[in-house]
């Protein structure tokens, strides 16, 4: 199963003040994790992965993904089953001008896909916030 997302992020969104989009998902494990930026982001916009407060992606602390017309790709085993269900992607773009759209996608095989807790989880929301 994958997820798909395109993110927009506005001009002017500091790496100190991100973007957040807050994925809610059900226990799972990340098999595989695709960015694309598109040509014209000039490497002023870029993404992390959090999970639980921690960021999982980059491995290392305080980096982020950039990038202009290209890719972005590796597999992991990173597993998210711990409650909050929430995978956090967290976005910048220091570009005065231009708003920036990457896209992700995360392919993911789920540990426990009982509906009941899915309809718990997904009560929650799937939209971006600025924290």
């Amino acid at each position: 199963m994958s997820y798909f997302l395109s993110i927009t992020i506005p001009p002017n969104t500091p790496k100190s003040e991100p973007l957040v989009y807050d994925l809610v998902i059900t226990p799972l494990v990340i098999d595989k994790v695709s960015i694309t930026f598109p040509t014209g982001c000039v490497y002023l916009a870029g993404l992390r992965f959090t999970y639980r407060a921690f960021q999982i992606f980059p491995y290392n602390d305080n980096a982020w993904f950039i990038g202009n017309g290209n890719d972005i790709s590796f597999l992991t085993e990173f597993r998210c089953d711990d409650p909050p269900f929430v995978l956090q992607i967290e976005l910048f773009n220091e570009d005065e001008i231009y708003p920036h759209t990457p896209t992700i996608l995360i392919d993911v095989t789920f540990i426990n896909n009982r509906e009941e807790l899915r309809q718990q989880i997904l009560n929650g929301y799937n939209s971006p916030r600025v924290v």
